[in-house]
Formats: C-alpha cells, sequence, structure tokens
C-alpha cells in the first residue's frame, strides 16, 4: 500500500474510533415529538438520525434519500444534521472501490436534494441559521434543487419560491 492511501485509512479509522467520543448535531425536533402516523420504515430511519453513532446517522440520511418522497416527514431533521460534518465516516460500498467517506452532514444533504421541491420552504427559512456552515449547506441544496442562485439571501430566495413554488421543476 502506498504511503498516501495508509495515511488516509489511518486517519478515516481514527475519525471512526474518534467519532464516539465526539459531540453530534441532533434534531431540534425531540424523538419523542416523531409523529406516529409515519410510516414504520421512514419512522425507524428518523430516529436513527438521533443515534449517537456517525456511521448510523450517515447511513439513515443516506436511506431516507433512496426512500424519495416518502421521506418527505424527515425534512426538519435531515436539515438539522445539515450541521454534522465533524465526523468522517466510511461505510458507503461504491463499486470495484471499497468504501467511501462521508458524513452525516454530506449525506443529509444528498437526501434532502432527492426530496427536492418539498424541502424548499424549511430549507430557506433555515437561511437564518446562526451557523454559517449550515447556511452554506441549505444554500448548495437549494441551488441543487432549484438551479438558482441567490447566495444565502433570504429574501431573494423567498421572492424567487413565492413566484415558481407551482411551476413544475421543468419549468422553473
Amino acid at each position: 500500500m502506498k504511503k498516501g492511501k495508509t495515511s488516509a485509512a489511518l486517519f478515516v479509522a481514527l475519525c471512526i474510533m474518534g467519532a464516539e467520543l465526539m459531540c453530534f448535531a441532533q434534531p431540534k425536533i425531540s424523538k419523542e415529538n416523531i409523529p406516529s402516523t409515519i410510516p414504520s420504515d421512514v419512522r425507524e430511519k428518523i430516529e436513527a438520525l438521533y443515534s449517537s453513532d456517525a456511521v448510523k446517522r450517515a447511513k439513515a440520511a443516506f436511506d431516507l434519500g433512496e426512500t424519495g418522497l416518502a421521506a418527505i416527514p424527515a425534512i426538519q431533521p435531515l436539515i438539522a444534521n445539515l450541521g454534522d460534518d465533524g465526523h468522517m465516516v466510511s461505510f458507503k460500498l461504491v463499486k470495484d472501490l471499497g468504501y467511501e467517506v462521508t458524513t452525516p452532514a454530506a449525506e443529509a444533504a444528498i437526501a434532502l436534494v432527492k426530496i427536492g421541491r418539498p424541502a424548499v420552504d424549511p430549507l430557506i427559512t433555515t437561511l437564518r441559521h446562526e451557523d454559517k456552515k449550515v447556511r452554506d449547506k441549505v444554500v448548495e441544496v437549494l441551488q441543487k434543487i432549484t438551479g438558482q442562485d441567490f447566495g444565502s439571501d433570504q429574501e431573494k430566495w423567498q421572492k424567487w419560491w413565492k413566484k415558481n413554488k407551482q411551476l413544475s421543476p421543468k419549468n422553473r
């Protein structure tokens, strides 16, 4: 194994081991307040976003993204996980390449993009978040969903969304 690959593998291993010792982002909606009317498979994935294990949080976000529109109830907890980028984890099997390094925040962002337009209103609201890293992730997700770029200007996003909310994605 080359020196660079050895160093990278060691770094990932240390991050995974250290993840259990570090604090992590918790969704602001308490776990007990997750509506019981949500389908059980989606509810289980949402509950996993509250895990102290970064791998479980990242996997839950990934799985929610794969669920598509059924994951709409997970929008707020996924947004809450956009700040959870301090834990590099390795769990996604990439064909012929082994495992990919990711974070719960990166997987939450991907899931929100996959959910798409139903996530836009809550994302625009989150542009007032106190953490710049979260705001930056929100902007990135909004750009990918809408194809627009208003930076972190919440007013411009709201104005554009109000005019374009009802249009089909092809006509935005």
